[in-house]
């Protein structure tokens, strides 16, 4: 399963915010590229939640995995 983990600078709070909103990813018809193009362009109108991301564990290389402590 795939997620887009977005943090938004948010200007107003001058820093980003402390919780990641979370969207569902569906690479079986779409390639990664066209995903995170499509998200950018129009981004989806709910999230699946968020996540805070002090609970997040990421592997050394930040892209390949975590955990959710």
């Amino acid at each position: 399963m795939y997620w887009i983990l977005e943090s938004l600078f948010d200007d107003t709070l001058d820093d980003y915010p402390d919780a990641y909103t979370v969207y569902p990813v569906d690479l079986e018809e779409n390639s990664l590229l066209s995903v995170l193009q499509r998200h950018h362009d129009d981004p989806p109108a709910s999230a699946l939640g968020t996540l805070p991301v002090s609970r997040l564990i990421f592997d050394p290389t930040t892209r390949a995995s975590f955990e959710i402590a």
